[in-house]
């Protein structure tokens, strides 16, 4: 507040100043000299500018510390309260698992169908808190991999079937094509995940009556995998912000079509983490293809 006062009064002195100057040189020159006292206005005016324009700059510098400190503090909170999430529900399905499986009591086909609904949601939401938890991981740079031979082919395979049976539910054909063997060393598991968000992605986009297609081939020193479907695609301006944190494209809004805006940033890190590359094409109303290259050699591992 101090500081803010005494500029205040140093603008006001210094306009004052160049003000009382600039009269003087007219009563003094006359209006034959009327050039020399406009440009001894102007001098005052761009005083005036530059120190306005100094505590500018001082109060959005002021600002955006402010942003930084309030975002962090949404970071914290998030993954603060993720932690806390996981662990109840991770009890609840396990509680639910063994009620499912009859080892706490026969139970009838409508109390099956009701529990299985209570399963299915919880791990949704296991899935969603799991999911804040990596992206909080990420901002720390703190993604570890857990690497192991793996092949491509065959990991995409099981994703594909693990797909299968809600790609029929949403009448959405679902092929894979794969052309040749390809081993790399990854984290299996994050690799998975990859696979299952943008394959449940594609058939989440795809109108019924429409094709995913997915595919794995070689290039030079890479195993590629293309996940392409005849969705309703992404517009030009929202591929740009696409593997952003919360970011839903305006197609997913207006589809009204479920989401936290997680999933591709999360694809993008373990990507980048495994030395890879993400790359996406769309056409608004055509569809989609997403492309990643993983290299066959050996993955630098991040700490």
């Amino acid at each position: 507040m101090k500081d803010s006062n005494q500029r205040r009064v140093a603008v006001a002195g210094v306009t004052t100043v160049m003000a009382i100057v600039a009269a003087l040189t007219f009563t003094i020159l006359g209006q034959q000299n009327a050039a020399i006292v406009a440009a001894v206005l102007a001098i005052a005016c761009s005083g005036h500018v530059t120190i306005c324009a100094v505590s500018l700059v001082g109060r959005l510098r002021a600002q955006n510390e402010e942003l930084r400190r309030l975002d962090q503090l949404k970071d914290d909170f998030v993954a603060s309260v993720s932690h806390e999430l996981r662990t109840p529900l991770t009890s609840i399905r396990g509680y639910l698992e063994l009620v499912l499986d009859g080892d706490v009591a026969e139970l009838t086909e409508e109390q099956l169908r009701y529990l299985s609904v209570v399963d299915r949601n919880a791990g949704r939401l296991l899935r969603v808190v799991d999911d804040l938890l990596f992206a909080a991981q990420v901002d720390a740079g703190k993604v570890a991999l857990e690497p192991g031979l793996t092949d491509l082919d065959e990991l995409v395979r099981e994703a594909v079937e693990a797909a299968r049976p809600v790609a029929a539910e949403h009448d959405v054909k679902l092929t894979f094509d794969a052309d040749g063997p390809a081993e790399l060393v990854g984290d299996r598991a994050r690799l998975a995940q990859i696979l299952d968000n943008l394959i449940a992605n594609a058939i989440k986009f795809t109108p019924p009556g429409g094709k995913v297609e997915v595919r794995t081939f070689l290039a030079g020193d890479s195993g590629v995998v293309e996940v392409a479907d005849t969705g309703i695609g992404i517009s030009a301006e929202d591929q740009e912000r696409l593997f952003q944190r919360f970011f839903r494209a305006e197609g997913a809004i207006l589809g009204a079509i479920d989401g936290t805006g997680l999933g591709l940033a999360i694809v993008k890190a373990i990507v980048d983490a495994h030395g890879g590359d993400l790359a996406v094409e769309s056409i608004a109303g055509r569809g989609t293809t997403f492309r990643i290259g993983l290299p066959l050699e050996r993955v630098r591992v991040a700490a």
